[in-house]
């Protein structure tokens, strides 16, 4: 009898340890059938955040396309009908600071910005105060002229402030790269993100998590400020 009792509860045992990795067989197979065939997700449809460094992972035998289509962003926008950008009634400089406490508390690792010299003015025009001691040089330089300023963006619109980063699932601990976009109108900050799972052509819903979850914990920190 107590060999039976031992042998019964090792086979209970078993059946609860195989559970664990059959339950996460059978969510991502109910995700896989649930959530859109699509890998990223936006906030802005028609105008997607551009990637300053395009992400690049080996996907071995996992095929995906290299960019959405209109067909893909359909069914984005009918799965996640209520996922848009935020606009607030605050200077960028604001805003940034908002961002950049969101993306720490959703848990995203910021690796490359550009278009912050629209936050920080350049101080290399300054010029330091002129100490009294300092001798005046006899023969002045010769001012060169200012070159002019490139119209063309090395990246995204002119005006934009982009932020990119990483972030990983709590679980599973699966990669995602995403792209924050800050851009000053008037009076007001829009901001929009764009995230894309790092491998495989479907993201099962947790690119649209991410992007929520960031979202939310904007408005946390810009509470007061929010626009239409």
């Amino acid at each position: 009898m107590a060999g039976r009792a031992r042998g019964g509860l090792a086979a209970a045992k078993g059946l609860v340890y195989a559970a664990v990795p059959l339950g996460v067989v059978l969510v991502g197979a109910y995700d896989y059938r649930h959530f859109p065939a699509i890998h990223e997700v936006s906030t802005d449809l028609d105008d997607p955040p551009a990637w300053i460094a395009a992400p690049k992972a080996d996907q071995g035998w996992l095929t995906r396309p290299a960019s959405l289509g209109p067909a893909e962003r359909r069914a984005q926008f009918a799965a996640y009908p209520t996922l848009i950008g935020r606009r607030y009634d605050g200077a960028i400089d604001r805003v940034y600071e908002g961002v950049q406490k969101a993306a720490h508390a959703a848990r995203i690792t910021l690796t490359r910005k550009q278009g912050l010299e629209l936050i920080v003015p350049d101080a290399a025009g300054r010029t330091a105060p002129r100490d009294d001691q300092t001798p005046v040089p006899d023969v002045a330089p010769i001012p060169l002229p200012r070159p002019e300023p490139s119209l063309t963006p090395v990246f995204g619109n002119a005006g934009d402030v982009l932020l990119q980063g990483e972030t990983r699932t709590l679980v599973l601990g699966l990669r995602f790269d995403l792209v924050i976009r800050l851009h000053e109108d008037a009076e007001t900050t829009s901001v929009d993100i764009r995230v894309a799972s790092r491998y495989g052509d479907r993201d099962l819903g947790m690119s649209e998590e991410i992007a929520e979850t960031f979202l939310d914990r904007l408005d946390q920190e810009l509470l007061g400020i929010a626009g239409n």
